[in-house]
């Protein structure tokens, strides 16, 4: 790719003073593409107010939790991309969705588990997500 051409991506540069000191742009880089600088500057923006501003997790609910997980970190194979959203649609998000993560602890969910009306095994399918939502 030549040099210029308004191709490539954009790392962030975090230090540990949590700061973000900037986007480098790369050509050919291996990283997040962004097809101009600029949009590699917006991409970092959010990034950066992020840092700058961390969630405070009284105010993070489960519910984005789940919602990021769906969007983003939902597992390639597709047997398991097809289970895990009925699980957490059907189960876990109409209770869990407005509790603040902090909140959310493990003798609570095993109460509301045993309480559900479903098969040992689904319940156990739900525990194991509710675990790889917290990872």
């Amino acid at each position: 790719m030549a040099e210029g051409s308004g191709e490539g991506s954009c790392r962030l540069k975090v230090f540990s003073d949590s700061h973000v000191r900037g986007a480098d742009f790369w050509p050919e880089s291996n990283s997040k593409r962004y097809p101009t600088k600029a949009d590699a500057w917006k991409a970092a923006e959010g990034i950066r107010l992020y840092v700058a501003n961390p969630p405070n997790a009284d105010v993070v609910t489960f519910g984005a939790l789940i919602n990021r997980f769906l969007k983003e970190a939902l597992p390639e194979r597709k047997g398991t991309a097809d289970r895990y959203p009925s699980w957490v649609l059907n189960h876990i998000n109409p209770r869990w969705e407005q509790v603040p993560l902090s909140k959310v602890k493990p003798l609570a969910v095993e109460i509301w588990l045993k309480g559900l009306n479903l098969a040992p095994k689904s319940k156990g399918h739900i525990r194991s997500v509710m675990h790889i939502l917290f990872e």
